[in-house]
């Protein structure tokens, strides 16, 4: 590719130096040179190690660089939802020690000042709202997420119509909600860009068929750390699947230690995988994800294995709420866990990264809470897309292919805490990595609907809510943020409405034990690149021939009715039935 042609300075200087007419001559020398070439052995490879397309430069190449090395001045255009990506100036510096006649600018698109002038209206602004107003009883405050999100995708799809923008930061989920912006995105396998330092499983989830919608450039995933100095005074094994689990869990508590501490965002990353897996093998993952998108009715249903979950872990006693909310943030979290106070801590990646001591021995592992093995799939990525209205799609596809390579790609990664794409996925973004992991794909599950279903988790944590009360205070919740949501991309104000009854508390002393213990089989769904669609007309629940497979409209306001199958749970942590010990 083109950024290979480049890797000495004095060459890249030269190149950038050469007059237009004179160009030409470059060029076919440089063919000359391909056709010559390094002699090598029967299998490509030249006597000094080199591989045989590692030293001839191509026609293809070699036509590129005509095309793209002038004297003429260039830009590029990429336009983001955050006030800055970590790494992205460095790599733009080293993009324009390549390439010093391009002028790259990134653009927060949630922010007035920042975006001055790269949009022709306001946005944001026009989401303010009082905050004293209430959406179905809830206050406007709560809804800055939704806020944000409708701001930036209101504001990207004006700025793509436009042409405003070259590239964007994408999710899979922009993609399924909007129709604009997949209809705005080029399909990038129809262009030259080399994606072969991308591990596959990254590059797949923002593949649908054989249509190619971003370049990924950084990840995240759930996992466990595990404190291995206190497991070795036991002369306990990493647990690898949910009856190690149990066990070590049982000992540590025998003794008198609480297993599993963290943040209070640890119980969504220790149950977000296994729900995924859950819905996978049930085959009910497209449902699930359209029903949740929707706030159809009774679609907390699906979430009801995980908290039936939670609720036999909490039950065990083998993690303490109050534990935990002394350790509410993520820092104080970190610190305790290096202060060897956490034997397992259900988090992330970034957050896993984080963690730098001597004290103790440990390691970031896939969650072990399989019947089979543990389940590992991504949790969430930030991806590059190209503007199919790019007025500069030139350099626009020359800085992709320079930020799909390898050292950019590390570089990003680096810098914000990530996981690099270009790591072979599970076996290299895991410290360990026993043989009996199952790797699922993304589901496509929103971030809004993410987030409510974290706080469902917490409220059956701290015992404030049953199993069915938190499946009905999750569709309540889905519910509510859903409307407001939608009442942004109309770009309508968030108006005082009538205030809903509260889903009250559940106190497990108080539950109907028989009836709560059963509320946990009702089945489970994943999602396989099927998408969920929020076009803000909502008006179309049909699936949409795009190009990309089964995109659904989630804004549709009908509602129908969810069609689960139930089935039993055998990995032993369904309410009174232990697994064998």
């Amino acid at each position: 590719m083109i950024r290979d042609c480049y890797k000495d300075a004095s060459i890249k200087k030269t190149f950038n130096q050469i007059p237009p007419a004179m160009l030409a001559v470059f060029v076919c020398f440089m063919l000359c040179l391909a056709g010559c070439g390094a002699k090598g052995n029967e299998n490509g490879v030249s006597d000094n190690g080199a591989t045989a397309g590692d030293t001839a430069v191509s026609a293809d190449v070699a036509a590129e660089i005509s095309k793209v090395i002038s004297d003429e001045a260039g830009s590029v255009i990429i336009a983001g939802d955050e006030s800055e990506i970590p790494g992205l100036e460095a790599v733009i510096a080293d993009f324009n020690e390549y390439y010093p006649n391009v002028e790259v600018e990134y653009y927060d698109l949630t922010d007035d000042e920042a975006s001055e002038g790269l949009v022709e209206k306001s946005v944001a602004g026009d989401l303010e709202t009082d905050p004293d107003s209430e959406v179905s009883g809830n206050t406007a405050d709560e809804y800055a997420a939704e806020r944000k999100a409708a701001s930036y995708r209101l504001a990207l799809e004006k700025c793509l119509e436009e042409g405003a923008s070259d590239l964007f930061i994408s999710d899979k989920i922009l993609f399924t909600e909007s129709k604009v912006i997949r209809s705005d995105t080029v399909d990038l396998s129809e262009t030259d860009i080399d994606k072969s330092a991308i591990d596959p499983y990254f590059a797949a989830q923002y593949e649908s068929g054989n249509v190619c919608f971003a370049i990924p450039f950084n990840a995240n995933i759930s996992g466990l750390l595990v404190n291995e100095t206190v497991l070795e005074q036991f002369d306990l094994d990493i647990p690898t699947e949910y009856i190690e689990f149990y066990n070590v869990c049982s000992v540590l508590k025998d003794d008198g230690i609480c297993a599993m501490g963290g943040s209070s965002d640890m119980y969504a990353d220790l149950l977000r995988d296994q729900l995924v897996a859950g819905l996978s093998e049930n085959d009910s993952t497209t449902e699930a994800v359209i029903s949740m998108g929707r706030a159809e009715e009774n679609a907390g249903d699906y979430l009801a294995e995980s908290f039936e979950m939670l609720k036999f872990l909490r039950k065990k006693r083998f993690f303490s709420d109050r534990e935990v909310a002394e350790h509410a943030d993520t820092d104080s979290a970190v610190k305790a866990f290096e202060a060897g106070e956490i034997v397992f801590m259900p988090t992330d990646y970034v957050t896993a990264a984080r963690v730098s001591t001597d004290d103790i021995k440990y390691s970031f592992v896939p969650m072990p809470l399989g019947a089979d093995g543990a389940s590992v799939c991504l949790k969430s990525a930030s991806a590059l897309s190209l503007n199919a209205k790019s007025v500069n799609r030139q350099w626009a596809e020359v800085f992709l292919s320079f930020m799909a390579g390898k050292d950019a790609l590390n570089k990003l990664a680096d810098d914000a805490g990530c996981i690099s794409v270009t790591k072979s996925f599970p076996d290299e973004c895991f410290q360990k990595v026993s043989s009996n992991v199952t790797v699922c794909d993304d589901p496509g599950i929103s971030f809004r609907v993410m987030n409510i279903y974290s706080e469902a988790l917490k409220e059956v944590a701290n015992g404030h809510q049953t199993v069915i009360g938190a499946t009905v205070l999750f569709d309540k919740e889905n519910a509510d943020s859903l409307k407001a949501y939608r009442r942004l991309l109309k770009g309508k104000k968030l108006k005082k409405g009538k205030k809903d009854k509260k889903v009250p508390e559940e106190s497990e002393a108080t539950e109907n034990t028989e009836d709560t213990e059963n509320a946990g089989n009702t089945g489970n769904t994943d999602v396989q690149g099927n998408t969920v669609d929020a076009d803000k007309n909502g008006d179309s629940g049909k699936s949409e021939d795009t190009g990309k497979t089964g995109t659904v409209d989630d804004s549709d306001d009908s509602a129908g009715k969810n069609d689960k199958t139930g089935k039993k749970d055998d990995t032993g942590y369904e309410s009174g039935n232990e697994p064998e010990t």
